[in-house]
């Protein structure tokens, strides 16, 4: 069974690592925004709400991948809460 609680503490932590970078442009208010939409989600962990949040992080990871060298945490976290999904 999946770890809801945890899923939502490792979205917020990535969410809170970002926050402070949304000055550098757009795509980075738009990952922001998306780890936002994340958490919502989460907080009725239905079926559909964990393919919806899937499809979103796996948006999130692909746009965030070519830096995930200087964002290692958040890289972690995303591998983490991916597993996690797929057990809803």
């Amino acid at each position: 069974m999946a770890n809801v609680e945890e899923i939502r503490k490792k979205l917020a932590a990535c969410r809170s690592f970002i926050e402070p970078y949304s000055g550098y442009g757009e795509m980075v208010v738009k990952t922001i925004e998306d780890f936002k939409k994340m958490e919502e989600l989460m907080k009725e962990p239905t079926k559909e709400n964990a393919a919806k949040t899937l499809q979103i992080l796996e948006e999130v990871e692909a746009r965030i991948g070519p830096y995930g060298s200087y964002i290692p945490d958040v890289m972690e976290n995303i591998k983490f809460v991916k597993e996690e999904l797929k057990k809803i």
